[in-house]
């Protein structure tokens, strides 16, 4: 598994599961709340849930998001060393 370094959101656990499916994506979790998969390189990223005992606040999906369009390469960059080369 390897964490997400080009951005953070306080609260929220980022990562590339190792040998994980393409297309490029991440897993983002928040404890006891919610995870979600946000598919990054295909047009505006996507937000999809996995599962939720708490609904996502709107802060954080603008936030994750959000910095995910804003660092769609950095990721990418991150995903291809973390993901398909492992």
């Amino acid at each position: 598994m390897g964490t997400v370094e080009c951005f953070q959101v306080e609260g929220v656990r980022l990562w590339f599961p190792s040998l994980d499916h393409a297309p490029p994506h991440l897993h983002a979790k928040r404890d006891g709340e919610w995870e979600c998969r946000i598919w990054f390189m295909e047009g505006s990223p996507r937000l999809e849930m996995k599962w939720s005992e708490k609904p996502m606040s709107a802060a954080h999906r603008r936030a994750i998001v959000g910095l995910a369009a804003g660092h769609r390469l950095e990721l990418f960059a991150e995903w291809e060393r973390k993901v398909r080369t492992a």
